[in-house]
């Protein structure tokens, strides 16, 4: 059974779009103030680019967010991944991340 380890100070948190991006003012400044909490508490926050985008309800292309999750996934000093916002067009992204192959 795979078992994630527990956050520590210094961590990084990754911040990807599964679905939505964030645009409207008021959730721009909510992920700002949490970033700002999370680093005043000792973690490092990293967005990928698609976070602060959201076009015709989706971030970007299922193939482009798959891309950006995985380059999360991948970075083996991430610790923890959090959707910037819901999760309606998760769906458009997975036939894509089986050309990644992801393991356990």
């Amino acid at each position: 059974m795979f078992f994630p380890e527990f956050l520590e100070k210094g961590d990084i948190i990754g911040v990807t779009a599964t679905s939505s991006g964030l645009s409207d003012d008021k959730d721009i400044k909510k992920l700002e103030n949490a970033k700002k909490n999370l680093n005043d508490i000792g973690y490092k926050v990293i967005e990928t680019d698609n976070v602060r985008r959201a076009e015709k309800l989706v971030s970007s292309s299922g193939e482009k967010r798959a891309e950006e999750f995985y380059s999360l996934y991948t970075n083996h000093d991430v610790k923890y991944i959090i959707a910037a916002s819901g999760g309606e067009f998760l769906m458009e992204m997975l036939p894509y991340l089986d050309k990644y192959q992801i393991d356990e």
